[in-house]
């Protein structure tokens, strides 16, 4: 049975964010004052999300106190979940939004100007809105090994997962009558929220969305897309019925693996360029990709400069490699059409076992009834509202979503970088075979050792949370010595 959850708060005193962050954040949001407001990217405010006028899913079993929590919020006048969104405040933020998206898209052009071929644009944060980063965070301490997850012997894809073909309704998974005895997490879709392992290591992070005003209107720009573009697409039964679930699904992108020679951009088939390149390029996706990658520089600074690092060198050996969007590091996005984006329990073990994939949830239905995200060896099924965004290690963790209603409406946009990528940018930009004839017996050796390294390697990037000797209620979260990792906080006071 999982360990029941706790939850911590994590105060940094004593953090040296100059240090630690000074390139955390792309400078697409240094840009835009609305998603660096210093008080509100990770604020503790209430969820505002578009009321639906369907039918929705069934009603779960009556909750137990002893396997439901509810996270807590600082805000004193919370909406109701549902809170219904006025469409001519939806107008009015667009006119609004589109005035200084003109002046921020001419600075941005400015930017980029300066940057060389495949360069990303460096990643800066002002001072202020660093020092406030994960002050408010909270923690969801569970017993999971995440040393004994199932990466591959070279560390640059996993093994694949536990999988499963069928979609779970949310009281089959809590509550008295379920089979697998899951702890539900009430989350509001706002509060910043990390998932810490059995050593500490935060593993995934409920992100939350920007405080920001007119970012429900920039979720419902995406929703209309998504609703006006799926019925253009020519869809084969592979992107309909995959093993991921009965939904619509296509990829966007820089990929590798899978028999290809090189990297490539990813092939649309029978006239879907056009429209899956007026997706990926829509203003709205561009900030919900920006949003993402940001949330991967601050929570994760040594993965994301891994991604960074390993993006250019593939991006600099061909210019004919396209780049999804200039403020993120992913490489590829895949595009959840659903209507109905329900999936099942799986892992992407294509991708680095200790990155990370953002994925955000879309669509009009409610949260408290379906649409849960489930962290299978976690044993947390974690209520996912529309607009929020959270970044799990999709290859390593067994993920998928609870049923929504039969008239709901759920998509998902989601964001990864092959394994592969990092492989071919390790190995010089060529063919292992070529790679490995041109080195010398100690040097394949030495290249075997750090293969079997990277996995460990790759766990001591991940930040972990450390309690101090003093701090009340801090018995419960060990600390590991098995990495350097990020030391986020040093006293843990239970909530």
């Amino acid at each position: 049975m999982p360990e029941q959850v706790s939850f911590i708060r994590v105060d940094n005193a004593g953090l040296d964010f100059e240090k630690d962050f000074q390139a955390s954040v792309h400078r697409h949001f240094a840009e835009d004052s609305a998603l660096l407001d210093a008080d509100g990217l990770f604020s503790l405010s209430p969820l505002s999300s578009p009321g639906s006028s369907r039918s929705p899913s069934p009603e779960p079993v009556v909750q137990n106190p002893s396997y439901v929590t509810t996270l807590p919020s600082a805000s004193t006048n919370p909406l109701p979940v549902n809170h219904p969104v006025s469409h001519e405040k939806y107008d009015t933020d667009k006119a609004h939004n589109r005035k200084r998206g003109h002046t921020n898209r001419k600075k941005k052009r400015t930017a980029r100007k300066m940057l060389k071929p495949g360069q990303l644009p460096g990643a800066q944060a002002r001072a202020s809105f660093k020092m406030k980063y994960v002050d408010v965070a909270l923690s969801i301490h569970t017993s999971l090994k995440t040393e004994d997850l199932p990466a591959a012997a070279n560390g640059f894809v996993a093994n694949e997962g536990a999988s499963g073909k069928r979609v779970y309704k949310v009281e089959e998974l809590i509550g008295k009558g379920a089979k697998v005895p899951f702890k539900l997490v009430k989350w509001n879709g706002r509060t910043a929220t990390g998932i810490l392992d059995s050593c500490g290591r935060i593993i995934a992070v409920l992100a939350g969305r920007p405080d920001d005003p007119s970012w429900e209107s920039v979720h419902l720009e995406a929703v209309e897309l998504l609703e006006k573009t799926r019925p253009l697409l020519r869809l084969s039964k592979k992107s309909t019925r995959h093993r991921r679930g009965n939904f619509a699904a296509l990829s966007y992108g820089i990929s590798h693996g899978g028999g290809q020679t090189k990297p490539s951009n990813l092939k649309q088939a029978g006239g879907n360029e056009e429209h899956m390149s007026g997706v990926i390029r829509h203003k709205s996706f561009e900030r919900i990709s920006g949003f993402g990658s940001s949330v991967l520089a601050t929570w994760y600074p040594e993965v994301h400069k891994l991604y960074e690092k390993s993006f250019n060198k593939v991006l600099e050996n061909d210019p004919r490699l396209v780049r999804n969007y200039q403020s993120s590091v992913f490489a590829s996005a895949a595009i959840n059409f659903g209507p109905r984006t329900q999936c099942f329990k799986h892992t992407d073990s294509a991708n680095l076992p200790c990155g990370l994939c953002a994925i955000t949830s879309l669509g009009s239905f409610d949260p408290t009834r379906g649409g849960h995200l489930v962290l299978w060896q976690c044993g947390l099924v974690i209520e996912f509202p529309p607009g929020s965004t959270v970044l799990i290690p999709s290859a390593v963790i067994s993920h998928s979503n609870t049923a929504i209603g039969p008239d709901e409406r759920r998509y998902s946009f989601t964001q990864y970088s092959a394994g592969s990528l990092f492989r071919w940018a390790e190995h010089g930009c060529q063919l292992d075979e070529d790679y490995y004839a041109g080195l010398s017996e100690e040097e394949i050796e030495e290249d075997k050792r750090q293969d079997a390294e990277r996995w460990k390697k790759g766990l001591s990037m991940l930040p972990k949370v450390v309690a101090s000797r003093h701090s009340p209620g801090s018995s419960g979260l060990p600390t590991s010595d098995d990495g350097p990792g990020l030391d986020i906080g040093q006293e843990i006071r239970s909530l």
